[in-house]
């Protein structure tokens, strides 16, 4: 997902940086040997015309072409030890990336993708904003009220909406806020909290949940959603006849009815406005998080036949959400 989510950015980046010239963007990425694969854009380009191209090796890991620097980001080097190259905005692609770029005093303007918010508080936590550093984040937590709109949209006459919990203070306070939003809609949401992390334990109070519930919400928990629980999650929520909305495309594929999430080409579109924004701003940008912008639905039309339900496409459900 990274090299291909890199590929699409490098695309879109080309028509911006023709729009500003001189700057230097310099794209940081968690990956492995992501600059051959990106190089072919980049000579693309070249032939077309658009940029020209400096007499470095093609392969090299700091491989600099035009406005563009692409490098790997370094584990080790997140102490600072590592000095990046100079740019006017880095774009720090995944959490290594992000914490080595914080580590930068002389990286002004950071912008920071393929990163929960959790993730991007705990590492501006241990390296908080100084005086004249701009952090922009886009990350990959989806609004959680996006989620209620969808199942009052796909499945109006779910009224019970189950959620399990991996129990921090803080999503606890999330989940609250969440339950508010659900009574807003008519709609009521009942969180169990996971005590027994056992599999025994999660089918117990997941069965539980499943008798007070018409749907149940899977939410981004690795306490709760992981390879070794989804399958027998699913299982168990498909005997009950209650069906599950979603956070990835590849949960959807795996049982659930429904799932939200944000593709590649949405994340780089995303990344893309934000660059543009400060490329073209000579003047300072308060810190700023966003949400996905930009999403995409997947309906598993195999499950919606088996539960006996009606659902309309993909498409129609992302268009009437937006």
């Amino acid at each position: 997902m990274l090299t291909r989510y890199l590929f699409l950015l490098l695309c879109l980046l080309m028509p911006i940086l023709a729009q500003a010239a001189g700057a230097r963007v310099l794209i940081l990425a968690d990956a492995t040997a992501v600059t051959r694969q990106l190089q072919y854009i980049v000579d693309a380009e070249l032939r077309r015309g658009s940029l020209q191209q400096s007499p470095v090796s093609p392969l090299s890991p700091a491989s600099l072409v035009a406005q563009v620097m692409l490098m790997e980001s370094d584990p080790s080097a997140q102490a600072g030890g590592e000095t990046l190259p100079a740019a006017d905005v880095l774009l720090a692609v995944g959490p290594v990336a992000l914490r080595q770029a914080l580590a930068q005093p002389s990286i002004r303007r950071i912008v920071a993708v393929l990163v929960t918010r959790d993730t991007l508080e705990l590492s501006l936590a241990q390296k908080p904003l100084r005086a004249g550093r701009e952090v922009h984040a886009i990350v990959l937590d989806q609004p959680l009220t996006r989620y209620l709109d969808l199942i009052h949209l796909a499945l109006p006459k779910a009224k019970n909406i189950g959620l399990m919990s991996g129990g921090d203070d803080k999503q606890a306070a999330q989940y609250r806020s969440l339950e508010k939003q659900a009574e807003e809609r008519g709609m009521k949401l009942t969180t169990l909290r996971l005590v027994d992390d056992t599999s025994a334990g999660l089918i117990s109070r997941l069965d539980e949940l499943l008798e007070q519930s018409d749907v149940l919400l899977a939410l981004p928990d690795t306490r709760i959603h992981n390879r070794a629980n989804v399958q027998p999650l699913l299982l168990t929520t498909y005997r009950a006849g209650v069906p599950v909305v979603a956070y990835s495309e590849a949960y959807g594929r795996a049982g659930a009815l429904l799932a939200l999430y944000s593709t590649p080409e949405q994340l780089a579109q995303q990344a893309s406005e934000v660059l543009l924004q400060l490329l073209q701003s000579r003047n300072p940008l308060p810190h700023s998080v966003q949400m996905p912008k930009y999403f995409s639905v997947y309906v598993n039309g195999a499950v919606a036949r088996s539960l006996g339900l009606s659902i309309s496409s993909g498409i129609i459900l992302r268009e009437r959400l937006r």
